[in-house]
């Protein structure tokens, strides 16, 4: 007895992991839509949002670890939306520190099916320009911008720290391209091509075009694909007059270092269930999660966690094995009985099979039998019924040789006919003349010379063309006579 119970409680608790397992995915990817349509909408030409940033971070807040890496990517934006540059700054460390969640970010399949999630990269080039501008340091704030590749509203902002002109913006992207700095000038003109500016989605597929034929690819600028090391030091190119016909070489640039990482002394906040143990400076972790202390869900009750009270999914209600034709609906865990038994559902009897229940196979009287359409030329012979054919469409024979017997044509047999046309002339050499001549009878005159003359025939299946008359007779295209004409005949069979 204990056995079978402890068998049928595994049972269930399988039963419910996978049931949440496919909650928590479906919840995991609306939060993601909605997070990918921000990012897609925000900042775009219309400028248009009707979703709430705080609604998917919350959303993300309840996913626990498989939620995590994409709570903390978007609370940074909230933090940013809210001017908490700090805390921001916090979780921007978090994000460099989850190699996990930056490979999940990589995925080809990930990128494809939510294109506005940029790398993680990205969004920490982003971060740091928010700062750089909001402390006042406007070189320092297009670097972080240009290399964000256009992530969220980039393109905005660069346009506002130019003075809210796009001209000055246009001015430098054309300055670059002139001078061979067709890299920057991309990313420039890219931006500026998002809200139709001036001419530059022109220059930009030329642009494009010259870093193909340099064995670059343009996505990559735009992507976050070009690492940059914590060393190393970012160009600041220095906005120079819009080009003219021959173009200077460009200004030094001037050089700006990324911000340097500060030491502190830890200040943790305890694990729980969904965060292990973590610093509330710099974001550092210790240790893992908790994890939640589930009590299963039963028919009537949620999944519920003994630690924290968090409850997920809803309670399992009953598990119903649906009726069949002999039994009523039937829960597999409490066996509670709803309704009755269905009953039989026929399926008509067809050709090969008589008529039979779609539910349990059950079967009464016979098969109909098929009920065949001879074949014709263009079909074999087939059932009006179900469509089954056997054998092949009819064929036409070969065409037969042709004859002057006449024959009928019918709804199995083609006939076709043709004209011969014999013609004749007696040909001889006329003596008065001293010339061969041609002749609609024969001629053994005086004019005759003996032993020349001989009859000639001509067969055509189309008239010569007629050319004259002779003693009342008429006369064809080379001097031939009309002997006369017969009627040919050749058919062919289906079969």
């Amino acid at each position: 007895m204990v056995k079978r119970l402890l068998s049928l409680l595994v049972a269930v608790i399988l039963t419910f992991g996978c049931l949440c397992a496919f909650a928590s995915t479906d919840k995991l990817e609306d939060a993601l839509a909605q997070l990918n349509y921000y990012l897609t909408v925000f900042g775009s030409e219309e400028d248009i949002v009707d979703v709430d940033l705080a609604e998917i971070v919350d959303a993300f807040s309840k996913l626990g670890n498989s939620g995590r890496g994409f709570y903390n990517y978007s609370y940074i934006l909230l933090l940013l939306e809210r001017g908490d540059y700090r805390i921001a700054s916090i979780y921007k460390k978090m994000l460099e520190n989850d190699k996990g969640f930056s490979e999940q970010l990589d995925d080809k399949a990930f990128r494809e099916t939510y294109p506005s999630i940029s790398e993680v990269q990205d969004l920490l080039y982003y971060v740091d320009a928010r700062v750089a501008e909001n402390s006042g340091d406007k070189a320092e704030a297009e670097t972080f911008y240009l290399l964000s590749g256009g992530f969220f509203d980039s393109a905005k902002r660069l346009i506002l720290l130019s003075g809210g002109e796009s001209a000055d913006m246009y001015e430098r992207a054309i300055a670059l391209f002139t001078d061979g700095g067709y890299e920057e000038a991309y990313v420039l003109l890219h931006e500026l091509a998002k809200y139709k500016y001036s001419d530059s989605a022109d220059f930009l597929e030329m642009c494009g075009e010259i870093l193909i034929d340099k064995g670059i690819d343009p996505k990559t600028l735009l992507n976050g694909d070009q690492e940059v090391d914590e060393k190393d030091e970012v160009t600041v190119p220095v906005q120079t007059a819009a080009p003219t016909a021959t173009a200077k070489p460009r200004q030094t640039p001037r050089q700006t270092p990324r911000p340097t990482q500060k030491t502190h002394t830890h200040s943790w906040t305890n694990a729980d269930c969904t965060h292990a143990k973590t610093c509330k400076i710099c974001g550092a972790t210790e240790g893992k999660a908790l994890g939640h202390s589930w009590k299963a869900a039963d028919c009537t009750h949620a999944k519920t966690c003994s630690r924290c009270g968090e409850t997920e999914g809803k309670a399992l209600g009953h598990n119903w094995k649906a009726a069949d034709c002999t039994h009523a609906k039937t829960c597999t865990r409490c066996k509670a009985v709803s309704g009755k038994a269905l009953g039989h559902a026929w399926k008509a009897a067809d050709c090969t099979h008589a008529k039979t229940c779609s539910r349990c196979g059950a079967t009464e009287g016979n098969a109909l039998g098929h009920s065949w359409k001879a074949a014709t030329e263009s079909a074999p012979k087939t059932c009006s019924r179900c469509g089954l054919t056997e054998g092949n469409k009819l064929t036409w024979s070969s065409w037969s040789s042709w004859s002057s017997t006449a024959v009928t044509a019918s709804s199995t047999r083609q006939v076709e006919t043709r004209t011969q046309y014999n013609y004749q002339r007696w040909h001889y050499y006329n003596t008065k003349y001293n010339a061969w001549y041609n002749h609609y009878k024969k001629y053994t005159g005086a004019q005759y010379k003996s032993g020349s003359g001989e009859w000639q025939y001509k067969t055509t299946y189309t008239p010569l063309a007629k050319d004259g008359t002779v003693d009342g007779v008429q006369c064809y295209k080379g001097y031939w006579y009309l002997k006369n004409t017969v009627k040919q005949y050749r058919y062919r069979d289906l079969g």
